[in-house]
């Protein structure tokens, strides 16, 4: 369950970010034209998202990027004597 939330969580981030890139990246006339997509560009936004979060976690990525900030964060304390 919790895995479904996370990645409908990263589809909605890359939703947002999908849409102001391609808000950005196109000029006005041709947004205007776009904005009768958008509803289908937003489902394949999500979609991709979805995909590259349970691609991640699979491959268990997200695992061992968090071991690696956690450890290093650890050891920023240890040399600041905070622990």
């Amino acid at each position: 369950m919790l895995l479904i939330f996370e990645s409908l969580i990263v589809g909605l981030i890359s939703l947002i970010i999908g849409n102001i890139m391609m808000y950005y990246t196109s000029n006005k006339e041709e947004f205007q034209k776009k904005k009768k997509l958008i509803p289908k560009y937003s489902i394949v936004f999500v979609l991709i998202g979805v995909c590259i979060h349970l691609t991640l976690e699979q491959f268990s990525f997200n695992k061992i990027y968090c071991d690696k900030a956690c450890r290093t964060a650890l050891k920023n304390f240890h040399e600041f004597k905070l622990l």
